[in-house]
This record gives structure tokens, C-alpha cells and sequence, in this order.
């Protein structure tokens, strides 16, 4: 009897494992209200940046 409560805790741990990994492998559905529209999408170029010196930022207000 003593050795059942083991079994029973790495079977249950199975269980939830299999149905967590179920349930996170499907996308989660998201609506978007009123539909999206894409005329085109523009990847930017490849851009390195080398620099021996700290680059200056500069922050304006809009």
C-alpha cells in the first residue's frame, strides 16, 4: 500500500505533462476586430554597425 502513492504522484505528473504540452503546442486564437489589412511588407536590409566609439543618441519629443 505504501508504494502505490509514488506510482500514482509519477503518473499524474505523466498525465498533466502530456496534456500541458497538448494544449501549448496549438496556436492561441486571437481575433482582430474589424479585420487587418497588408498592402505589402518591406523587410529592411541587413544593416552592421561598427563603431570604436559610444554612438550618440539623440531623443526629440513629437
Amino acid at each position: 500500500m505504501a508504494y502505490r502513492w509514488p506510482a500514482a504522484v509519477v503518473l499524474s505528473s505523466l498525465v498533466l505533462a502530456v496534456t500541458a504540452a497538448k494544449l501549448l503546442s496549438r496556436p492561441i486564437p486571437i481575433a482582430i476586430k474589424g479585420g487587418l489589412q497588408v498592402d505589402k511588407l518591406v523587410l529592411p536590409p541587413s544593416v552592421t554597425i561598427r563603431s570604436v566609439i559610444p554612438l550618440p543618441v539623440v531623443v526629440q519629443a513629437l
